[in-house]
């Protein structure tokens, strides 16, 4: 096995290298779900949409190969202390769009759950363009 090590790796016409055939992130957002939705940081997403309270969309600058690539993602922390877990999750009733994913911010405590807006939202794609 031989081991590649470089700083910087460019194409031919010096611009950025695309992955393809490769699975990795293709596409992630930090975005403030407070009041006014922002994003904080993103790559290679082109819009965020509000859709309600813990209930965001994120479109893709690009569209995935399929339905088949994987999302996760990770909130802060924004209410009492009774809250036991906090969530994002997908919110597709069918399979997956290849231009936006839409996901539901939220909580749990005990055997209680709702949707929750929060300042710190982290949802990354992995997959194939």
């Amino acid at each position: 096995m031989s081991t590649i090590k470089v700083d910087t790796v460019q194409s031919t016409g010096g611009g950025a290298v695309t992955l393809t055939n490769q699975y990795a992130t293709k596409s992630w957002v930090n975005l403030d779900g407070t009041g006014t939705i922002a994003i904080t940081q993103s790559k290679g997403v082109s819009s965020i949409t509000d859709n309600g309270t813990g209930d965001h969309s994120m479109s893709h600058t690009n569209a995935f190969a399929n339905s088949g690539y994987a999302v996760t993602g990770s909130k802060s922390y924004s209410g009492s202390t009774n809250e036991n877990a906090w969530w994002i999750k997908v919110r597709q009733t069918t399979v997956l769009l290849t231009t936006s994913v839409r996901f539901y911010s939220g909580y749990t405590t005990g055997s209680s759950t709702g949707a929750q807006d929060s300042e710190y939202n982290v949802v990354v794609n992995i997959g194939d363009l």
